[in-house]
């Protein structure tokens, strides 16, 4: 019996992203890890308390459509020429407030708390924007300078903008995985793309990269060349042939060691652990 599915309605199909086309996408679950891990590490910093209450990123999400948001604060950095948003929770950010200055008036839901002072909580915000874009630059690359850049801040998220990727970090309480708001991080396609294909290696693959070699003796890079050689074999052991069979290969008495071109020694030609190798080597007169 064949069973019949019927067809996807037409509101249900997604779409083809185009600024998503061309993308190194395989590049994202590595730097939204690294981001992650980042985030991490600056959050505990935001929120000090004497009760210690920490914060930690419970899930992170990629996406080229804009979040579903309303009261947020958005403080856009003009980093060498480009735009990258920073959208932060307006709750989160009174919350990260009185944890950071130990706020005994600290309690209920963030719409119930009272408005901080204006000079101090801006700054507050912007500091608290900048570190969260530090962690997104130290994602993409440690190499990366650190972040000078010009900042606004934008009463609300922006309606209109021009393809962009949106990446999401959830912020809980460490304690008891309490939801307590969103950072968002807005880069225009482009902008993405270029972020991506700069993300170089992580703390691990740097230790590796400069890890001194046990033994430090100057190294000569040296070019083989190979050419094939009149071998004699029946047509029979050819047909009979299988993969992974040995052929039998000649090598020349002596093989001629060049440099540019211009015959400098001669070597012997050996196999060693299934590697060939040149061996007994004497200058050309």
């Amino acid at each position: 019996m064949n069973t019949m599915h019927a067809p996807t309605p037409p509101g249900a199909i997604r779409a083809l992203d185009p600024c998503r086309l061309g993308q190194p996408t395989q590049l994202l679950d590595p730097l939204t890890e690294r981001l992650r891990s980042r985030l991490d590490v600056q959050l505990p910093q935001h929120v000090r308390h004497r009760h210690a209450m920490a914060w930690r990123v419970a899930a992170m999400s990629v996406s080229a459509s804009a979040p579903s948001v309303t009261d947020v604060i958005v403080q856009r950095f003009q980093v060498d020429g480009h735009g990258i948003d920073v959208a932060i929770d307006a709750g989160l950010l009174r919350d990260a407030f009185r944890l950071r200055y130990d706020a005994d008036d600290f309690v209920g839901p963030p719409a119930l708390h009272a408005a901080p002072p204006a000079a101090t909580y801006e700054r507050f915000v912007t500091r608290f924007a900048r570190q969260m874009l530090d962690a997104l630059r130290q994602a993409v690359s440690a190499e990366m300078s650190p972040t000078t850049a010009c900042v606004e801040t934008l009463q609300s998220a922006p309606r209109s903008t021009p393809p962009s990727l949106w990446i999401g970090a959830r912020i809980a309480d460490r304690a008891g995985d309490a939801p307590l708001g969103t950072v968002t991080f807005r880069l225009a396609a482009e902008d993405a793309r270029r972020w991506l294909t700069m993300l170089g290696p992580d703390a691990g693959e740097r230790v590796a990269e400069h890890t001194p070699p046990a033994c430090d003796v100057a190294t000569i890079p040296v070019r083989l060349s190979a050419h094939w050689l009149d071998v004699d074999l029946s047509l029979g052991a050819l047909l009979d042939a299988q993969p992974g069979d040995v052929l039998p290969v000649r090598f020349m008495q002596r093989a001629l060691v060049c440099v540019d071109n211009d015959p400098l020694m001669s070597a012997d030609i050996v196999e060693r652990d299934a590697h060939l190798c040149l061996t007994h080597f004497q200058t050309l007169e």
